[in-house]
């Protein structure tokens, strides 16, 4: 019986091509990484350089250099010209600098990390073993507590987040009415950059920014002085019943469903004190900003954030119906839910029984 030989179709060529970077996907976030931890994207700030001159600015062996730059121009982040043997910049590429705008050279540089990287690696041990502490060194105490004497590694990690922050911030301010409250409380503020971005934005408001004393070891800018105030504390304990808002940007997802729930309840009784502050309970609310998990093709940047926060912390995101649910069994209610136009939700919640 004679057997057919499969025909290479143009359709399956362009599978295999696409299973293809799937498969060494790797090499090209290493590739990356590389350019952005090196810093070579800063030295076309004179123009273009040759080989030499990158090699040196990135303390690196020239004849090595050559070889990773040439994956640079298949990503369309450098061209070449062989009369001048020179390296240009593309625009593309300058998103990899220090001072672009726009720059995403720190989240390049800390995704690279091995710390964050190597537990990738550990993806099928995962699965049949479950979570482990050898598989990921941020899993039992987060990444903070695991950067704290690492201090290049801790400012990339700021710079990461003050960063993605700046975009997001402003479609959050613009595409959330803050106005209706009059004290704002940020919990895990990290730097406060959004508690910042929503004074800016509300003239009207005041601040207070509640994270770890640690993390709190920074200047708040003069302009802030007299609006935000610092409140040092833990937020699965006692959080201040001195706002009408609380709000949590990117704190959620670091923490597995019975922490989150324990947290929520911790808010819930900040929310019920009326000590301090005379707002009518009902209209007090605690805004979660997060990506919203979805069960079906929408928000594939969650999906892909969800695995990476189970891998490195045990973290995760969390549908709509779970934030419900979740709300629900801390004493609050899920009242509004908007999407901004950077694709992050503000879910608002008020308490459930007043």
């Amino acid at each position: 019986m004679e057997v057919s030989t499969p025909t290479l179709t143009a359709d399956i060529e362009k599978q295999r091509n696409q299973i293809f970077r799937f498969i060494y996907g790797n090499w090209i976030s290493q590739v990356t990484y590389v350019f952005a931890e090196l810093g070579l994207a800063d030295a076309f700030v004179n123009g273009p350089q040759n080989l030499e001159q990158l090699a040196k600015y990135g303390g690196v062996k020239a004849s090595i250099l050559k070889r990773v730059l040439r994956g640079t121009f298949e990503l369309n982040l450098l061209t070449f010209d062989k009369e001048t043997q020179r390296y240009h910049l593309t625009e593309m590429g300058s998103m990899l600098s220090s001072n672009h705008p726009f720059t995403m050279r720190a989240e390049a540089r800390l995704n690279g990390a091995d710390y964050r990287y190597h537990p990738w690696g550990n993806l099928l041990n995962i699965l049949r073993n479950g979570l482990k502490e050898e598989y990921s060194p941020t899993l039992k105490h987060g990444s903070l507590d695991y950067l704290k004497d690492k201090p290049e590694l801790l400012d990339t990690f700021h710079e990461t987040l003050h960063q993605k922050s700046k975009i997001e911030n402003k479609a959050i301010v613009e595409d959330y009415d803050f106005s209706q409250f009059r004290k704002v409380m940020d919990i895990g503020c990290g730097r406060g950059t959004f508690l910042m971005s929503i004074l800016d934005h509300n003239p009207n408001l005041e601040g207070f920014l509640f994270d770890l004393e640690d993390t709190l070891d920074f200047e708040i800018p003069e302009k802030y002085h007299g609006r935000l105030l610092k409140s040092p504390g833990d937020f699965f304990n006692n959080i201040p019943g001195v706002a009408d808002a609380y709000t949590m940007k990117n704190v959620i997802h670091n923490w597995p469903e019975d922490k989150v729930i324990k947290m929520l309840q911790s808010v819930c009784n900040a929310m019920k004190s009326t000590d301090k502050i005379d707002t009518d309970l009902s209209k007090k609310r605690l805004l979660i900003v997060e990506n919203l998990l979805a069960d079906n093709d929408d928000h594939k940047l969650a999906t892909w954030m969800d695995i990476n926060f189970m891998v490195l912390i045990g973290g995760s995101e969390f549908t709509l119906e779970e934030y419900r649910s979740i709300g629900r069994q801390a004493g609050l209610e899920l009242s509004e839910v908007i999407q901004t136009s950077s694709g992050r939700h503000v879910l608002a919640f008020a308490l459930a029984e007043l």
